[in-house]
């Protein structure tokens, strides 16, 4: 009898303890296969019933718990009407499940993939529990399917490549503390109810979710993406439900992402660029040769709306900053003029974010034109006797006075006092400004 565990089949010869169906497969002789494959789509057959004579008992679920599949199982087109358990299989050398049809829940549970598998066009109708299940070598493709209700809590896929471009999620799709070790494709992929990826891992790896569609809430915790990852046109249709917490962000591109300026962030950590927080698509283009600023200022733009709103005006700042950044080097391209004032801009105040820089253009400003008031009156406030020290702290005050906008009636308007009058009005209003914006912001 099998040593499986709940089997009671005939042990197969050679099977050292276990069934055909239990038995290790890696050295069976094409004779073998062809039994297994006879004795596996009778029993098939036999439990896939959806309707029974009045004198025999209705089969139960199609138990499949423990079962070694040979190379390149297929499954391709099969209707399986009833439950599945996959429970612990393996399928050596991988397995097709091309456009088949689970009518009911299907348990993958434990399971082990061993080289390349498909599931394209599967139709998953009741919950699909994919939870522990191991994909190793080659690669899995989920593309097309349609799932009820997904569950990949604990999955691994070990140097093996995922594929889910345009897999649709109607319920809950579970990826909690999964692992994937090969490129991810979530592309244009749809979930339309929680998605969840709370723990899970994409090491040393791509996860491209460009152009995929979450109409509920999203959750990703943890460092999830330690290589890099893409939300390249992604569309959170309820963006106030979808959170980044504990997590590494520096490696994460967020161009044309929809929803952006009103997601959670918590607790994570972004690129350092010049002393400030810089997203990965401005590092990026540091190195790229196609030079889209727009489209980097706009992801700045809209994560300085989300950190303002949430009252985070030090980030908020920084974003504010790289979103300037970038509408100067696109100016520097287009238009020479707006590129010239948004340098003077930074060189003042530094976008509004200081209110430091001001003053010290007035100290230097006031300065300047005092030597240059001692001068016209031949005065050298360089030469250190105490007399003409004294004289040119007069023309320093002269200076001042001026400069806030009060000179004194004697003094002829002549083109220096002019000019040191205009600056005066202009740096006064750009240290105003920056002021307020400090207090604006909470005076941080």
């Amino acid at each position: 009898m099998c040593e499986y565990e709940g089997c009671g089949r005939k042990e197969h010869k050679g099977g050292e303890g276990y069934c055909i169906f239990h038995c290790d497969k890696r050295d069976f002789a094409e004779k073998e296969i062809k039994k297994f494959e006879k004795e596996f789509w009778g029993y098939f057959e036999e439990r896939n019933l959806t309707e029974w004579s009045q004198e025999s008992s209705p089969p139960g679920e199609l138990d499949f718990r423990g079962f070694r599949f040979p190379t390149d199982f297929s499954f391709e087109g099969i209707e399986f009407k009833k439950a599945v358990d996959f429970r612990r299989a393996v399928f050596i050398g991988g397995a097709c499940f091309k456009s088949a049809i689970f009518s009911s829940k299907v348990h993958f549970l434990g399971a082990g993939f061993e080289g390349r598998t498909t599931f394209e066009n599967a139709e998953f109708k009741g919950k699909a529990e994919f939870a522990g299940t191991k994909f190793i070598e080659g690669s899995v493709s989920f593309k097309e399917a349609n799932f009820e209700e997904a569950n990949f809590t604990l999955s691994k896929f070990f140097n093996c490549t995922a594929n889910c471009t345009e897999t649709k999620f109607k319920g809950k799709a579970n990826f909690g503390l999964a692992q994937f070790n090969g490129d991810v494709l979530f592309f244009k992929a749809e979930f339309n109810s929680k998605a969840n990826f709370e723990g899970a891992k994409f090491i040393d790896c791509k996860a491209d979710f460009r152009s995929a569609r979450f109409c509920d809430s999203a959750k990703f915790v943890g460092d999830c993406f330690p290589s890099s990852a893409s939300f390249y046109h992604s569309v959170f249709e309820q963006p106030k439900k979808v959170e980044f917490e504990s997590m590494d962000l520096s490696n994460v591109s967020f161009l044309h992402c929809h929803g952006i300026e009103n997601f959670r962030f918590v607790d994570e950590n972004w690129n350092i660029k010049y002393g400030r927080n810089a997203v990965y698509d401005e590092i990026k283009l540091d190195k790229s040769k196609d030079k889209n600023y727009r489209l980097v200022e706009e992801v700045y733009r809209k994560l300085r709306l989300n950190y303002e709103r949430n009252l985070r005006f030090s980030e908020a700042g920084d974003f504010y900053i790289g979103e300037m950044e970038m509408r100067r080097k696109n100016a520097r391209v287009k238009n020479k003029i707006e590129y010239a004032l948004i340098i003077f801009y930074n060189l003042a105040s530094h976008y509004g974010e200081s209110y430091l820089r001001p003053l010290y253009w007035m100290f230097g400003i006031t300065f300047l034109f005092a030597l240059g008031y001692a001068e016209f009156n031949s005065l050298n406030p360089f030469n250190f006797e105490l007399g003409d020290i004294f004289r040119f702290l007069g023309y320093f005050g002269i200076s001042m006075s001026v400069f806030f906008q009060m000179p004194p009636e004697y003094l002829p308007y002549t083109f220096a006092i002019t000019l040191e009058r205009l600056l005066g009005a202009l740096f006064v209003a750009l240290f105003v400004l920056a002021l307020r914006r400090k207090f604006k912001k909470g005076g941080e």
